[in-house]
């Protein structure tokens, strides 16, 4: 079977449909991107997405079917800067994704969605969206308390939350993207549009372990569900701990990625 490969933004406005109907991961995370690139064999899909001067793909389907459509199309696709493919594919590929892609291996992670509103916890009172000019703050923050965050409040795409106690001290933020709706027809779960995806969470080293990143996730996901239907997050396999919280708030776990970065 050939590969089929679309570039055309009349072709993938007609394909793309059918392929995010197939996942919820990729119709949250990817049906208001700019994908500039499918490439198909069968049941398996690679996408590259496109996003203010970066790229990325995006594969679906069998793992091993996913690294050997990647090696057949590594020239097509062109140089990228990250990958998210599904979880297994460097222990049971091991150094495949690299050599076709010169990306190295980064931690996996788990993404979760909810779409109920969570038990009340304490503390949701002292959340809030933060106005643009306490952004400069939400940086200092992150330097502490997440250094290796992706999410910038230099992204005019992204607002914050933050976590005040009583006296002003800014403890922890989050960003939130509001998804636009491209118009997809997709039939398939929440309309995209419908839903925000958080990011860059990160609560000071020496204010950890008081529940704030607790007050913090069930304020911001009351808020998105009730305003927007939809509360989808990231969080590093490993961190078992903040898995097991957000399950208690009453979000799922619907997908396992292995993520590559240059």
């Amino acid at each position: 079977m050939r590969d089929l490969v679309l570039t055309d933004a009349r072709e993938l406005r007609r394909t793309l449909p059918k392929v995010f109907q197939q996942d919820r991961f990729l119709l949250a995370n990817f049906a208001h991107r700019e994908v500039a690139m499918l490439v198909t064999s069968g049941r398996t899909t690679v996408l590259r997405v496109n996003r203010r001067g970066s790229a990325g793909i995006v594969g679906y389907g069998d793992i091993g079917a996913v690294v050997e459509l990647i090696e057949r199309n590594a020239e097509r696709i062109g140089p990228v800067d990250h990958a998210l493919l599904p979880y297994g594919t460097e222990e049971t590929w091991p150094g495949r994704v690299a050599a076709a892609t010169g990306l190295a291996t980064a931690p996996p992670w788990v993404w979760l969605f909810c779409t109920t509103a969570p038990p009340h916890q304490p503390g949701e009172e002292m959340c809030r969206i933060l106005p643009p000019e306490e952004l400069g703050e939400v940086a200092e923050l992150l330097r502490e308390a997440n250094p290796i965050a992706m999410s910038s409040p230099e992204d005019e795409s992204l607002a914050w939350w933050g976590y005040r106690d009583e006296q002003g001290a800014l403890l922890s933020v989050c960003a939130v993207e509001f998804q636009e709706d491209p118009g997809w027809q997709t039939g398939f779960g929440p309309r995209p549009g419908q839903g925000v995806r958080l990011s860059g969470f990160g609560t000071h080293p020496d204010a950890r372990g008081r529940g704030i990143g607790r007050a913090m996730m069930a304020a911001m996901t009351r808020w998105g569900v009730r305003e927007h239907g939809f509360v989808h997050y990231g969080v590093w396999m490993d961190n078992e701990d903040a898995v097991r919280l957000y399950r208690r708030l009453g979000y799922q776990v619907s997908a396992e990625i292995q993520m590559y970065r240059r």
